[in-house]
């Protein structure tokens, strides 16, 4: 018994896409253009196929990222009292590696780190935070590494 009002939803289903896509088949022969096709130039319609070079790879950046992520956490200093200190070395980490995407006045940033290309994001700011490590180097230098990334590439965070 079940078997037929699924059936019979399925069927008042189809038939409801089916006028709705015969709705939308005269509206859309009324609509005016918004643009007439005379009034179109020539568009630059180039691609950049460098994009192709910078294939994800979910493993990869994964394993970059959190390693990244661990070294910070193992390597600046600890404590509530250095939160402030803290977070200020995110802020530049992650304004680099969603390549100059801020956070909005509500504190969201609308962009994940971890998925960043590879090649000109992750990889490095993998390299400085590594190098930062092995040179022993301090809280101001890493800040200093990603705040200089950032005003490179013209996303500065305001001091």
């Amino acid at each position: 018994m079940e078997n037929k009002k699924t059936k019979k939803d399925q069927t008042d289903r189809l038939e409801e896409m089916k006028k709705l896509i015969e709705q939308s088949k005269d509206m859309t022969s009324i609509q005016p253009l918004l643009f007439p096709l005379e009034e179109l130039g020539d568009e630059d319609i180039s691609f950049d196929s460098n994009i192709f070079s910078d294939i994800a790879d979910p493993d990869k950046s994964h394993r970059l990222f959190f390693t990244m992520r661990r070294m910070l956490i193992d390597n600046l200093p600890r404590g509530k009292e250095n939160k402030a200190l803290r977070q200020q070395i995110y802020d530049q980490k992650n304004l680099f590696l969603n390549r100059g995407k801020a956070l909005d006045k509500n504190g969201i940033r609308h962009s994940s780190g971890q998925m960043t290309y590879i090649s000109t994001f992750l990889e490095p700011a993998f390299n400085v935070t590594a190098d930062w490590v092995k040179s022993g180097g301090g809280p101001m230098d890493i800040f200093m590494a990603f705040y200089d990334l950032n005003k490179a590439n013209g996303f500065s965070l305001d001091l």
